[in-house]
């Protein structure tokens, strides 16, 4: 079976992921979150910014430094002036 590129993805298929990915941290549940969000970054070269949002909550709930270091730079480089990215160094602290 030929390995899934970012130009034959269905754009369903990456909504989806993120999707599940919400929705389980939303239930708690970090690590099912963690795969459907990991699956989800593979996909997509560049998260959008609920995405990045969602990463550095789920790699904070996991207690996962590295990975909230560079989401968090991701989101200061593409989205310096969101609100969420202000919050979300704020809370840093």
């Amino acid at each position: 079976m030929p390995t899934m590129t970012i130009r034959n993805v269905p754009p369903d298929l990456a909504a989806a992921l993120i999707t599940m990915a919400e929705i389980t941290f939303e239930k708690g549940n970090l690590k099912e979150s963690e795969a459907y969000f990991s699956r989800y970054t593979r996909l997509v070269n560049e998260p959008n910014l609920p995405a990045l949002v969602l990463g550095v909550k789920l790699a904070r709930g996991m207690g996962d430094r590295a990975a909230e270091d560079s989401l968090l730079q991701q989101l200061r480089r593409r989205f310096p002036d969101a609100p969420q990215t202000r919050e979300l160094q704020e809370a840093r602290r």
